[in-house]
């Protein structure tokens, strides 16, 4: 999951399990993420203002997704539970 958080002015990754960011990577998050999430109605955040969203990628399938923060959190932890179960 990653999502763009405007207090450290990075993009965050978290597996819920583990989390980072990438310094500099929030110029590529803003510069092409970013602008396709807004076409869809999707609030990453940016700068001024942290995001409602994330994007969640699939690394078993390759899909990515937009989802809510909160969402995309339970989906996460859930998946982590079936993977230790």
């Amino acid at each position: 999951m990653f999502y763009f958080e405007p207090r450290g002015g990075e993009v965050v990754w978290t597996d819920t399990r583990t989390c980072g960011f990438g310094t500099g990577a929030w110029q590529g998050f803003l510069d092409e993420i970013e602008p396709l999430a807004r076409q869809h109605g999707v609030n990453l955040g940016n700068t001024e203002s942290k995001g409602q969203h994330a994007l969640i990628i699939d690394r078993h399938w390759g899909h990515a997704y937009f989802a809510g923060q909160r969402e995309g959190r339970s989906f996460l932890a859930e998946q982590n539970r079936a993977m230790s179960a």
